[in-house]
């Protein structure tokens, strides 16, 4: 709260020598007034610009747009259009008592001090400059991975189908309980009929290396992933229509190559445009749209695939959503039970 105070005294003085001279206030604060108010709305969820906000708003179509700017409270708006009203008002106050702070000296340089101290000047410029480079990079790195598919005309056969590929991420199978796990938090794989494949090994060590190669045909001599050969290009081959519905990132450093195979479905849908770890977005709000394409009649098979955050860390954070979670009374395990805890609210999904 006490940074804010500061960054709202330090642009109140900035201001003040341009606020009086109807030019340098056309030409200087109205403009910093209006970028501010239309920017104010979307600080209240992305906070100060960077690379997550510039993503968002490069990836998000017309409709998704209208949603998000539909879901921020209506205060904010309000705030942004007070940001007109008060530059406005300054100026006039300011014009007709002909006020001129640059001509009191100690005032200058009180205020110089101040700014120098208090903050950077050029602070909010080179985060905007900053974010866009890093943004650029970041979709030029997305687009390295898009490569043209190179599947031939596929035949299926049968009724249509809806295929459902739900993907979790960070859970161990020695702690389901439907492995053998003492704890029952695998409700659904337990009371429905399921064939439960044991002795699967991941494709990689690690996140990437494993849904790479899980979601494409790779080459196995050199057990890469072969970004031509995804399993969406190979429903798309078959005349299947494909979804791609992700709670993880559309870019970043752990999101990249997966989210540029989810990028080839005829419709995918990102929660999250930026790095998964920059927002708490629960799995729950994957059903949303799940459930609008289930509820399209269609005589065509569809696939599916829901990308959910699962059980990645902090996993306390996952589980805030979800009644009853498991507790212990040994602190030591706290966060053995958030784990246990997210495999039953992710199974829940099914």
């Amino acid at each position: 709260m006490g940074g804010k105070i500061i960054s709202i005294i330090a642009f109140a003085i900035f201001l003040s020598f341009f606020v009086s001279s109807k030019s340098s206030f056309y030409l200087i604060v109205f403009p910093i007034a209006l970028l501010s108010a239309l920017y104010s709305p979307i600080a209240s969820v992305y906070g100060a610009p960077d690379y997550q906000s510039f993503v968002s708003l490069l990836a998000t179509n017309f409709s998704e747009a209208t949603e998000f700017l539909s879901l921020i409270p209506m205060k904010e708006y309000g705030k942004s259009l007070l940001i007109i009203v008060l530059a406005l008002l300054c100026h006039l106050i300011a014009f007709k008592a002909k006020i001129k702070p640059w001509k009191n000296k100690t005032y200058v340089l009180l205020s110089c001090a101040f700014l120098v101290i208090a903050l950077e000047p050029t602070l909010f410029v080179r985060k905007l400059y900053s974010a866009g480079e890093v943004t650029k990079e970041q979709l030029a790195e997305l687009d390295k991975y898009s490569a043209k598919s190179s599947w031939q005309k596929s035949d299926r056969t049968g009724v249509p189908t809806d295929y459902i590929l739900i993907i979790g991420e960070s859970a161990r199978k020695d702690y389901f309980h439907s492995y053998g796990y003492p704890v029952e938090n695998t409700p659904f794989l337990d009371n429905n009929f399921t064939v439960k494949v044991d002795g699967m090994k991941s494709g990689g060590t690690y996140t990437i290396g494993s849904l790479t190669n899980m979601l494409t045909v790779p080459d196995k001599d050199k057990w890469k992933p072969r970004y031509d050969r995804s399993i969406i290009d190979l429903a798309r081959s078959a005349g299947i229509r494909t979804y791609w519905l992700s709670n993880q990132g559309m870019v970043g450093k752990f999101d990249t190559p997966v989210s540029a195979i989810g990028r080839k479905a005829d419709k995918a849908i990102f929660l999250n445009k930026g790095d998964y770890s920059e927002k708490n977005i629960s799995d729950f709000a994957l059903l949303k749209p799940f459930k609008q394409i289930l509820d399209q009649k269609t005589d065509q098979s569809r696939l599916i695939i829901l990308h959910t955050l699962g059980s990645h860390p902090d996993v306390c954070k996952r589980i805030l959503d979800i009644k009853n979670p498991y507790t212990t009374w040994d602190k030591n395990l706290s966060y053995v039970a958030c784990y246990v805890t997210s495999i039953k609210k992710n199974r829940s999904i099914y």
